[in-house]
């Protein structure tokens, strides 16, 4: 459900769809090759869609049957050999690892930026495993070679260009500490580090600093979008409890990214849409589509604070869920519950329930309605065969 007058989005000048749905198989083939040689790709075919606008034009258009927006589509494919005692690993596609424990606030974590969920298709990784140590690489190409659905274009997550990345990780008893950096056209550098106290309590944190221009200002001259950068410093840090006589964990983290909009930016952001929908009238609506696609949209504060809570394990096997609660730009906060059900064995239930809601402060004579959605909800069934 979009909002009414939302600050970037007033009378969904974007023409936002209020509502969206797909019906779409998934195939996956595992071939094991050898005893060390294993092979995966996956296919989706989307054969049924439908979606709801502001244009009434449009509303039941796609209702039934295949359109030319349907699509066949490579989603990943994997290639991976493992040495014995896995030693030596090395891979095409998807990364087995993941650096740092943060589970909320992912920006302070360059690898989650350029390599997490849904930005892991045109990858080649190589991993020296041993003991209490490990070190690994990881080359992302970019160019007109690499077939387009493996490509991840957002200009605020990749630069378009290819990457080159390497980290060293040294574990001691309960001390884990990782180093990396990466190069693609700019620097990136940081690490991370986390501690187990006793046997319920976890501190961890990280920090990068980059080179690159993240932060996009508005020009109030000419209503174009340039990138800067204030410092380029992340830092975050986190506990993660495990409660002892119930089945729960709480994650708490705070993260201070530098280059984001403190409250005058945001006031000078909002007096220049005003003037740009005074002066351009409906073309305004692009200007405020350049702000969104160059800007982090979860990312745009400097300090943000989240809550996450779920299960160890599952309620009797079937029920899975989890809980959170985040703020971030000044005056809005963000929540999100998160449940899986099993119907039977093979069929999963799928809720995601996201709530924006305001508390405190006016930024710049925005309102409260920062956010483009009132609240979004998705729904889906999962088949494993």
């Amino acid at each position: 459900m979009l909002r009414d007058e939302a600050f970037l989005n007033p009378a969904n000048q974007l023409n936002e769809k209020y509502a969206s749905g797909h019906f779409f198989q998934v195939i996956y083939g595992d071939i094991t090759l050898s005893e060390n040689l294993f092979f995966q790709i996956g296919t989706r075919v989307k054969w049924f869609g439908w979606h709801n606008g502001m244009d009434t034009d449009t509303i039941g258009v796609n209702l039934y049957g295949i359109t030319e927006n349907d699509s066949f589509d490579i989603e990943n494919w994997q290639l991976t050999y493992i040495w014995p005692e896995a030693f030596f690993s090395m891979g095409i596609g998807s990364l087995p690892w993941t650096p740092g424990p943060a589970k909320q606030l992912k920006a302070a974590n360059y690898f989650e930026w350029l390599f997490g969920e849904e930005k892991n298709k045109t990858l080649l990784w190589s991993a020296f495993t041993f003991e209490q140590s490990s070190i690994k690489f990881v080359y992302a190409p970019r160019g007109p070679w690499v077939p387009e659905s493996f490509l991840e274009n957002s200009p605020s997550i990749l630069p378009g260009s290819s990457i080159f990345y390497s980290q060293g990780q040294f574990f001691a008893g309960s001390l884990d500490i990782g180093l990396f950096v990466s190069w693609d056209n700019d620097w990136t550098t940081g690490g991370w580090a986390s501690y187990m106290i006793g046997t319920d309590l976890l501190a961890y944190g990280e920090a990068s600093y980059t080179t690159k221009n993240w932060m996009p200002l508005l020009d109030s001259s000419n209503f174009t979008v340039t990138m800067t950068r204030k410092n380029g410093i992340r830092t975050m840090g986190g506990i993660l409890y495990s409660l002892p006589l119930i089945d729960l964990s709480f994650y708490f983290e705070v993260m201070y990214i530098g280059d984001a909009y403190d409250k005058k930016e945001w006031e000078n952001l909002t007096q220049t849409l005003s003037t740009a929908n005074s002066i351009l009238g409906p073309a305004a609506a692009g200007v405020r589509g350049s702000v969104l696609q160059h800007m982090r949209w979860s990312y745009m504060s400097p300090w943000n604070y989240a809550l996450h809570l779920r299960p160890n394990s599952s309620l009797f096997n079937i029920l899975k869920w989890s809980y959170s609660i985040r703020y971030g730009i000044l005056g809005d906060f963000y929540s999100r519950v998160d449940l899986s059900f099993k119907i039977f064995e093979g069929v999963e239930f799928l809720f995601l329930w996201d709530v924006p809601f305001a508390w405190g402060e006016d930024i710049g004579g925005r309102g409260t309605e920062y956010f483009l959605y009132e609240q979004r909800l998705k729904l889906s069934i999962q088949v494993t065969l």
